[in-house]
């Protein structure tokens, strides 16, 4: 029993099988890469919206305080410009 390295044509045959292997998986690679980079970016994305969101969150709080805050001092504004109008109102006649 020989070899098969020993056949003359065997390692041009191989060199051949050698390359076309690996151009076709350069295929696969880059198109698997390019699938990667798709996912990568979908996945920042989606942290980025997934950041903002928890921003808004922490914000609300503060965003009804605030208002909360407002809306006591325009009822104070109102009540001692109605007591003001009412004595001035009683204190002239």
């Amino acid at each position: 029993m020989h070899n098969l390295w020993e056949h003359p044509f065997e390692p041009s045959v191989s060199v051949r099988v050698c390359v076309c292997v690996c151009v076709c998986l350069q295929d696969k690679v880059a198109k698997a890469q390019e699938v990667k980079d798709l996912a990568m970016a979908s996945l920042a994305q989606a942290i980025e919206d997934e950041k903002k969101e928890q921003w808004r969150a922490e914000g609300r709080p503060m965003l009804f305080d605030a208002k909360r805050v407002s809306c006591v001092f325009i009822f104070r504004y109102v009540h001692c410009s109605q007591c003001t109008a009412s004595y001035l109102n009683n204190n002239l006649y």
